[in-house]
């Protein structure tokens, strides 16, 4: 996959977590969806989106675990040791000294902190110059977020995980 599809990706995972929140939904809060209307092989009488395998997890922290998800993907393809946080052009990715003060205060708020993500994707892609690295900062940013919010960030990637081994490849989309 070219790497600014894979950009373009990552980016589409945060922009629905803004949406969530745009919806009304707290950065916590993770909720289900089915597909299957009243006829959901879960529940053969009516659908009630209690967790099954059937129904697709929703919200911040899962969309946050999409884009988490959809980078350890590209590191993982591109070989890279997540656990090495200093990259071959010296940058290291635990260090913040790099990321401009407006940025680093509005990172503190969930919008400015979803502006932030976009930032630094756009850095990634643009630059090239420490790609991985950016990217492992971009994790390791929103385990930050995550954590100072009370978003239980392993779970939903645990549950997201576990509803994307019952998903065909590509979801059946183009990307």
């Amino acid at each position: 996959r070219p790497f600014a599809e894979t950009v373009d990706l990552i980016h589409s995972e945060l922009s629905e977590a803004l949406e969530e929140f745009r919806d009304g939904h707290g950065l916590d809060e993770v909720y289900y969806s089915c597909s299957w209307d009243m006829f959901c092989p879960g529940n053969i009488l009516s659908c009630d989106c209690k967790p099954c395998r059937y129904h697709k997890p929703e919200g911040i922290p899962i969309e946050f675990a999409d884009t988490v998800i959809r980078i350890g993907d590209y590191l993982g393809h591109e070989k890279v040791d997540a656990e090495r946080t200093i990259d071959d052009d010296g940058i290291d990715a635990t260090d913040k000294d790099w990321i401009p003060e407006h940025i680093r205060k509005d990172m503190k708020t969930f919008q400015g902190f979803i502006a932030a993500g976009h930032w630094l994707l756009s850095h990634a892609y643009q630059y090239r110059l420490g790609t991985w690295s950016t990217l492992i900062f971009t994790i390791l940013a929103i385990e930050e977020f995550c954590q100072n919010n009370g978003i239980d960030l392993d779970r939903a990637i645990k549950l997201k995980m576990e509803y994307n081994k019952t998903r065909p490849y590509k979801h059946g989309k183009k990307i």
